[in-house]
C-alpha cells in the first residue's frame, strides 16, 4: 500500500503532539512531585517542632523503630501477601485511630465548656427536642401544629436549661455526665448495627450492657486506679465498643480473615513496650508543646505557659455562627434562584445577572470583604471592632457565595422527573421542595457548606481588617465579646523573637488548625459519600 504525503505529515505531526505530550506529562508529574514534597516537608517540620521530637535521644528513636516500627513492617509485609488480611487490618486499624480522635475530640470539647452546662441542654433540650421530633415523624398525618413542636421544644429546653443552671447547686460526677449523655446514643447505634449480625437476638441485652458496662469501667477506675474516669468511660465507648461489634461481624463470617485483628492489638503493645524499654534504659523522651496545657491555656510571654484555648473558643464560635448563618441565607437563595425565580423576560435577565454576580463574588479575595465588613458593620451599623458577631457575619459574607453556588448544584441534581413525579401524586411546590428537593439533596448541600466553614476557619485577613486582636487573654463569653481566632494567634506566634515561640509554640499551633480543617473535611467527605450511596 503506497504511503502518501499526506500520511507523511499526519505521522510527524502525530510524533510532535506526541513528544509534546510526553513532555507535558513529565513537567506536570515533577510539579506534583515538587509540590508534595513542598507540604510534606512543611508538614513534617511543623509535627517535629510541634511534639518536641528534637528532644529525644538516639536510644529513644532505636526503641521505637526496633519493638514498634519493624513488627508492624512484617506484619504488613504478610498482609501484603494476605489481601483479606490485610483489608479487615485496615478497618481495625481505622476504627482504633477514628475512635481515638473522636474520644479525644469530645474530650477536649467538655474540657473546653462546662460539663454541667452540657448535663442541663442534653437532660431538658437535646433529649426532649429528639423524642418530640421521632414522635412527629411517627405520625403518618402531620398537622402544622406537630411540625412546630421540635422547634418548640427546642427554645423551650434552652429557656429552662439557662434557668435551672443558676438555681441547681450539685450535679453529679463528670464522669456520670458522660455515661448519661454518651452511652444511650451509643448503646441505641449499636443495637441498630447489631440488627444484621448474627447477634441480632442478643442486640437488646447488648445494648444495655453498653451502658452498665461503661458505669462499671468508671466506677473501677475512679476507685482502684489513677486514671481519669471521664478519659476512661470516653474511650471506651469510643474505641472498644465499636472494635466489638466490628469483631463480632467477623467472628461469625467464615469467609473474613480474622486475624487482621491482630494488627492493633500488635500497635497498642508494642508502643507500650517501647514506652516501658525506654523509660528503664533512662533514653530521652520528647517534650511535646502540643498538649492537654497548651489547649486549656490562655496565651503568654512565656513559651511554657502559651496556650490557643482562647483563641480555640473563638474559632468555635465563629465557626458555629457562620455555618447558621451561611445555610439559612445561603440555602435559601438557593431555592429561590433555582425553585422560585422567574427564567424568562425582563425578571429572568434579572435573575441570570444575579447568577453571573453571585459566580464572581466568588473568586474576590477575602480582604475585600474584610473591608465591606469594616465598612458595613463597624462603621455604618456600629456594631464594634473585632466582636464574635461582626467576625461571624464578615466570613458569613466571605463563603455566602460558595454555599450558594454548592447548594444550587445539589438542587439541579434531582431529576426533573422526581420533581414531576411529586406533582403527579398532588404535591404542591413547597411540599415537593421539602420532602423531595431537599433531601435529595441535602448531602451537596452539607458537604459544601463543611467545606466552605473550613475555609472560613483559615481566613486572617478579614479579620484583622474588622479590628480583630490576635491575641486575647480571655475566651469570649457572649456575640459582643472580643475575639480572635487560630489562625491570628499562630499569625503572631510566628513573628515572635522568641525562638520557642515562633518554633515549637507556633508549629503546635498549627498542627492543632490542620487537624480541626481536616476532621471538618473529613465529616464533608463522609456526608457525600454517605447521601451519594443513598441515592
Amino acid at each position: 500500500m503506497e504511503t502518501t504525503k499526506f500520511d507523511i505529515k499526519r505521522k510527524q505531526h502525530s510524533s510532535s503532539i506526541f513528544s509534546r505530550e510526553v513532555l507535558f506529562h513529565y513537567l506536570a508529574f515533577a510539579a506534583s512531585i515538587v509540590g508534595i514534597l513542598s507540604l510534606a516537608l512543611l508538614l513534617a517540620t511543623a509535627l517535629f517542632n510541634a511534639f518536641g521530637l528534637k528532644t529525644a535521644d538516639l536510644f529513644w528513636y532505636l526503641c521505637y523503630i526496633l519493638i514498634v516500627l519493624l513488627p508492624l513492617l512484617a506484619f504488613s509485609w504478610y498482609c501484603k501477601k494476605n489481601p483479606a488480611v490485610g483489608k479487615v487490618a485496615i478497618r481495625a486499624v481505622g476504627i482504633l485511630v477514628g475512635g481515638t480522635l473522636f474520644g479525644t475530640l469530645l474530650l477536649v470539647i467538655f474540657i473546653l465548656l462546662d460539663p454541667q452546662i452540657a448535663f442541663l441542654y442534653f437532660t431538658f433540650t437535646v433529649l426532649p427536642t429528639s423524642l418530640v421530633w421521632f414522635y412527629a415523624r411517627s405520625q403518618q398525618k402531620q398537622s402544622v401544629y406537630l411540625s412546630f413542636a421540635p422547634l418548640a421544644a427546642m427554645i423551650m429546653g434552652i429557656f429552662l436549661s439557662n434557668f435551672l443552671s443558676k438555681l441547681i447547686p450539685y450535679f453529679p460526677a463528670d464522669w456520670l455526665i458522660f455515661v448519661w449523655i454518651f452511652g444511650p446514643p451509643v448503646a441505641l447505634l449499636s443495637r441498630h448495627f447489631l440488627k444484621t449480625t448474627p447477634l441480632k437476638s442478643h442486640r437488646t441485652h447488648l445494648a444495655i450492657s453498653v451502658v452498665l458496662f461503661s458505669i462499671i469501667v468508671g466506677l473501677f477506675t475512679n476507685t482502684f486506679t489513677e486514671i481519669s474516669p471521664t478519659t476512661s468511660v470516653l474511650y471506651f465507648l469510643t474505641i472498644l465498643i465499636p472494635i466489638f461489634l466490628y469483631a463480632s461481624t467477623l467472628l461469625f463470617s467464615p469467609e473474613q480473615n480474622k486475624l487482621g485483628l491482630l494488627f492493633p492489638l500488635l500497635l497498642i503493645a508494642t508502643i507500650f513496650l517501647a514506652r516501658i524499654v525506654a523509660t528503664s534504659i533512662g533514653a530521652a523522651h520528647p517534650t511535646p508543646w502540643l498538649d492537654l496545657q497548651f489547649i486549656t491555656s490562655p496565651p503568654s510571654r512565656f513559651p511554657a505557659e502559651a496556650g490557643l484555648y482562647p483563641a480555640l473558643i473563638g474559632s468555635i464560635f465563629i465557626v458555629i455562627l457562620v455555618g447558621i448563618l451561611s445555610l439559612i441565607f445561603g440555602v435559601g437563595a438557593a431555592i429561590y434562584l433555582e425553585e422560585y425565580a422567574p427564567k424568562t423576560g425582563p425578571l429572568g435577565s434579572l435573575t441570570r445577572l444575579v447568577r453571573i454576580n453571585i459566580s464572581n463574588l466568588a473568586g474576590v479575595p477575602s480582604v475585600v470583604y474584610g473591608l465591606l465588613g469594616l465598612a458595613l458593620f463597624v462603621n455604618l451599623l456600629g456594631m464594634g471592632f473585632g466582636t464574635v458577631i461582626v467576625s461571624s457575619m464578615t466570613l458569613s459574607l466571605l463563603i455566602l457565595p460558595i454555599v450558594i453556588i454548592a447548594s444550587q448544584e445539589a438542587i439541579r441534581t434531582v431529576p426533573e422527573a422526581v420533581r414531576l413525579a411529586s406533582y403527579g401524586l398532588g404535591a404542591t411546590k413547597w411540599q415537593t421542595i421539602r420532602n423531595v428537593v431537599l433531601p435529595m439533596s441535602v448531602g451537596g448541600i452539607l458537604t459544601g457548606t463543611i467545606l466552605s466553614m473550613s475555609r472560613a476557619l483559615g481566613e486572617t485577613a478579614p479579620l484583622l481588617m474588622i479590628g480583630a486582636a490576635t491575641t486575647v487573654f480571655k475566651a469570649p463569653t457572649g456575640l459582643d465579646s472580643k475575639v480572635s481566632a487560630m489562625p491570628l494567634q499562630v499569625f503572631h506566634w510566628a513573628f515572635s523573637a522568641k525562638p520557642d515561640l515562633r518554633g515549637g509554640v507556633a508549629a503546635a499551633g498549627i498542627i492543632l488548625l490542620l487537624f480541626v480543617l481536616l476532621s471538618m473535611n473529613g465529616i464533608a467527605i463522609i456526608l457525600r459519600n454517605k447521601y451519594r450511596k443513598d441515592k
